[in-house]
């Protein structure tokens, strides 16, 4: 009789156990076949899963150089944050600090301004990336493109001194468009590499002789690379 109670919970708890592990074999955990580490995170057999939180934050490293007759290198240091709205597609704001240096030479017109090679100012952005974060089965490096569209704002007293003139005014408009590859590294998180072009819109004051004048807003251009972390 007891051996008979002892065989029958037995057979209840392994019942249970095996019902409690079934959701936890379907969505490629266990002994089982496995998917790739990284899509268990990301989606279930119909889809995303129910317990995924699409939220995804980024950390951004870059420099680039400045190209053109008003140009400038800069150095950045950026971070995202946004949301995974699909497997391929990231919507985020974001903002960072910006460090613009001129190595050109330059001559000092009137002292009474404070004329520097170099500037600090704070981009602030939209962020739309897109491209496949789900790694496939026969790929493990995947590529994507990245449009960051916002505003840059210059905190820096001093005034940047850019090829054939300076600055004039502390707001501009700031592109950065980026094309990369995306390398896995173990659930959600990530390392990016990429190429990137920077734009920001200013107001240049251009001097002749002893004298200066406005001159029409002018892009300043760059060229680039951009290692960021993702989680």
């Amino acid at each position: 009789m007891k051996r008979t109670i002892i065989t029958s919970i037995l057979a209840i708890v392994i019942g249970m156990a095996a019902a409690e592990a079934q959701p936890y074999f379907r969505h490629g955990h266990g002994s089982g076949p496995r998917r790739p580490q990284h899509e268990t995170y990301y989606r279930g057999d119909n889809g995303y899963h129910s317990s995924f939180l699409p939220y995804k934050g980024f950390l951004e490293l870059g420099y680039a150089a400045g190209i053109g007759d008003n140009r400038a290198d800069r150095l950045d240091i950026l971070t995202t944050h946004g949301l995974q709205v699909s497997s391929n597609t990231f919507v985020g704001i974001g903002g960072g600090l910006s460090v613009s240096f001129n190595n050109d030479e330059y001559d000092r017109h009137d002292d009474y301004y404070d004329y520097h090679t170099t500037g600090v100012s704070i981009p602030l952005y939209v962020d739309f990336r897109f491209g496949n974060v789900v790694p496939s089965r026969s790929s493990f490096v995947q590529p994507f493109f990245d449009m960051k569209i916002g505003a840059q704002f210059r905190v820096s007293d001093d005034t940047l001194v850019v090829g054939r003139g300076y600055y004039d005014g502390t707001n501009s408009f700031y592109m950065s468009p980026s094309v990369g590859i995306r390398i896995p590294t173990g659930g959600k998180s990530a390392v990016n590499l990429a190429a990137t072009y920077n734009l920001t819109t200013h107001r240049i004051a251009d001097w002749s002789g002893n004298s200066y004048y406005c001159d029409e807003v002018k892009g300043l251009s760059s060229f680039g690379v951009r290692l960021s972390f993702e989680w």
